[in-house]
């Protein structure tokens, strides 16, 4: 009859390499993934002591960009103080055309638009704005109103999230 060959195997290992590469593959996509969530998380925004937010449902996170802050006293434009309230009700510092644009802070505005050609908010003019809840509509209005006229036509308001 026929003859088997005998046929060799070559002895098996019982212990295997890793594959390192593959292994620092998927932790350098890990780590990637993290810093660029935790780059883009949210923006702690401090509200100025003076103003008393409007409470609200909407629980996403503020984003970083150029601030005002309207309060019971005065107008500040990233914490740098624009003008005191009590003269936006006078006439001096209003428009004398519109009745709603605030002289000082178009001006104020305009000359950081003009000096931060690098900030993305700037650039595209846009605003987060903290009022007061006391606060009337004519000055919130105005505020907003100069915003606009200035080259910052997308305002957002801060409020505080829950009730």
């Amino acid at each position: 009859m026929y003859k088997r060959k005998k046929i060799s195997y070559l002895p098996q290992q019982k212990t295997f390499g890793l594959n390192v590469t593959s292994m620092t593959d998927m932790f350098t996509i890990l780590l990637v993934f993290l810093l660029q969530n935790f780059a883009t998380s949210e923006f702690s925004l401090d509200p100025d002591p003076a103003v008393k937010l409007p409470s609200s449902t909407e629980t996403k996170a503020p984003e970083k960009r150029l601030q005002i802050i309207l309060n019971s006293k005065e107008l500040k434009l990233d914490n740098q103080l624009v003008l005191s309230l009590d003269t936006t009700t006078g006439g001096t510092s209003l428009d004398q055309q519109s009745g709603l644009k605030i002289n000082r802070l178009y001006e104020a505005l305009v000359q950081l638009k003009e000096k931060n050609t690098q900030d993305a908010s700037v650039i595209k003019g846009e605003i987060l704005f903290q009022a007061d809840r006391n606060q009337s509509y004519k000055s919130i209005q105005k505020v907003m109103y100069t915003a606009s006229q200035a080259g910052f036509p997308k305002v957002k308001l801060a409020t505080l999230a829950g009730n």
